[in-house]
């Protein structure tokens, strides 16, 4: 329950608020920069961490009014061996995942909208990417996506990414050389890659988390928006390994 918004309070309704079962002496100063516990960050209102500090000051304080989730976060690694944003979400998608660090947000799921708060010993803080790096993108390892903070100063999530392109592929001749490209069958399925540019190092998944790789053992016809009227062949690994141009 929150602290009221007028009227009496005391140092006591404070400290219950916080959870704190028991402080003497209790002082609100050390409260307010979180020198017992970390002030929540999704509090309707939080007193000033400098300045002068009152009791009014602590109105409408909410300990508890939303639940914080913790997401693990990577960023790009700098040849000074700072923490800062990729240029773009291909980019965040390919960069690795050795990077990370825990923010915090009011949402379980992240998407569109959603502020991040980092910890600093009792404190959080707005999450920004405040640096000279190559831009504000970064990777979101629990659902394997990419989110955009906008600019150096956003704690919020602005835009959405993705790490996989769809590719549509059909079933080709046994010798392509012999009988030219098929377009059209007999078979065709979709499947997903990390790769949104046609290259041989290409993996073929057969599911947008891409876990499964996809098994060909065949010729088969690439087509969708980013390339068609190419004939490659998959081996059992998921891997294209030829290329037969039409």
């Amino acid at each position: 329950m929150a602290l009221p918004s007028s009227g009496t309070i005391s140092m006591n309704d404070i400290r219950v608020e916080l959870g704190i079962s028991t402080q003497a002496p209790f002082n609100i100063d050390t409260a307010r920069k979180g020198g017992y516990v970390a002030l929540n960050p999704y509090s309707p209102t939080t007193p000033p961490y400098n300045g002068t500090v009152s009791l009014a000051s602590w109105y409408s304080y909410c300990q508890n009014c939303t639940t914080l989730y913790t997401h693990t976060i990577y960023l790009y690694f700098n040849s000074h061996g700072a923490l800062e944003g990729w240029a773009s979400s291909v980019d965040a998608c390919n960069g690795g995942s050795t990077n990370s660090i825990t923010l915090y947000s009011s949402d379980a799921t992240l998407g569109v909208g959603s502020t991040l708060y980092e910890l600093y010993g009792s404190v959080y803080y707005p999450f920004n990417l405040v640096s000279f790096g190559p831009g504000y993108w970064i990777y979101d390892y629990n659902q394997g996506l990419p989110w955009d903070m906008g600019n150096s100063t956003s704690n919020t999530i602005t835009n959405s990414g993705t790490c996989y392109a769809t590719w549509l592929i059909s079933y080709g001749k046994a010798d392509p050389n012999v009988y030219g490209c098929d377009s059209t069958g007999p078979f065709s399925t979709t499947v997903y890659s990390n790769n949104s540019s046609f290259i041989a190092s290409t993996q073929f998944f057969t599911d947008s988390s891409l876990t499964s790789a996809f098994n060909g053992n065949s010729d088969w016809y690439v087509n969708s928006t980013f390339q068609s009227g190419t004939m490659i062949q998959i081996d059992s690994g998921g891997y294209n390994i030829d290329f037969f141009a039409c």
